[in-house]
């Protein structure tokens, strides 16, 4: 989430690719937060499965408001062409999170898989821009 701030230091100047950036992140951001967190609820709340399903039905709802928030983000130019499709990624991954939900889950595992899904999504963004700037 820091990164506009060193884009601004770099930069000078905060433009539209850096306000892009910054709330693609942000939406990337709470994504992995919930989906630890129900990944967290369904360790730590098993006796109470209304937890679980609280945290699992905020987290899908967000995460498939994701998409409709980065194609919002690109219609008004924050984004690059098809940055919506870094968000695909994970979406996904929610969306089988709740029809199949997982009974054992090591938060280890979950916090590695997180880590590389954001490396994912950040090349995926890195390539987009640079392609978009190609063209």
């Amino acid at each position: 989430l820091c990164l506009p701030g060193l884009l601004y230091l770099g930069l000078g100047k905060i433009d539209r690719f850096v306000l892009g950036l910054w709330f693609g992140n942000i939406l990337f951001y709470w994504a992995s937060v919930l989906y630890v967190r129900t990944k967290s609820a369904a360790i730590h709340d098993r006796k109470d499965p209304s937890v679980y399903a609280y945290w699992r039905n905020l987290s899908l709802g967000y995460h498939l408001l994701t998409l409709p928030a980065a194609l919002g983000l690109q219609t008004a130019g924050l984004l690059p062409s098809f940055a919506w499709l870094a968000f695909l990624p994970v979406t996904l991954k929610q969306a089988a999170n709740f029809r199949f939900p997982t009974e054992k889950v090591r938060l280890n595992k979950v916090g590695l898989a997180e880590t590389l899904y954001s490396l994912a999504f950040t090349v995926v963004l890195i390539v987009l821009s640079h392609w978009e700037a190609g063209s």
